[in-house]
């Protein structure tokens, strides 16, 4: 079974890159296989950065063994148009067979509420990442660069299933 990461894709790529590096090194290790990137369209449109976070991903990827990294990119409007979002997401977390991380890090706040709240509710969907960085200085530093206790990954998911 394939993991799986799901991710809206904002102004900084290293902000989809560090999450999925702290995942992998830290204890939660959840180092995917597969990876959706989704980014917006029209002309303040993320699909530079998405591209950019797919290069940097794919090699991070390599480095904890996942030989062939699937990353797709998949494109949104740049609207809140929920429910071209709830579709979207729904078709990726069906199509999935093995377990399933969504990251609330990047892209705008409305987009991490929607996510959180399709992960909350979907019981398929196992992990909910944020990656908190305590000090802006190191907002575009990729994650080993940043000094480690300026930086806390929670997994909302399983915290609060293990708290039950």
């Amino acid at each position: 079974m394939t993991r799986c990461w799901i991710s809206f894709v904002g102004t900084s790529p290293v902000a989809v890159v560090n999450t999925i590096w702290a995942s992998c090194k830290k204890a939660h290790s959840f180092i995917p296989e597969r990876v959706h990137l989704i980014y917006t369209e029209g002309p303040s449109g993320t699909k530079k950065h998405a591209e950019e976070a797919k290069a940097m991903i794919s090699m991070l990827l390599q480095t904890y063994g996942i030989k062939n990294p699937e990353i797709i990119l998949h494109a949104i409007c740049d609207k809140p148009i929920f429910e071209e979002y709830k579709k979207l997401l729904n078709s990726i977390i069906n199509g999935e067979t093995g377990e399933i991380a969504i990251d609330l890090t990047p892209g705008r706040k409305y987009m991490s509420i929607f996510l959180h709240h399709i992960a909350m509710n979907n019981e398929k969907v196992g992990r909910l990442f944020y990656l908190l960085l305590k000090d802006n200085e190191y907002l575009n530093e990729l994650y080993p660069v940043i000094p480690y206790q300026l930086q806390v990954l929670f997994d909302f998911k399983s915290d609060v299933n293990a708290s039950k």
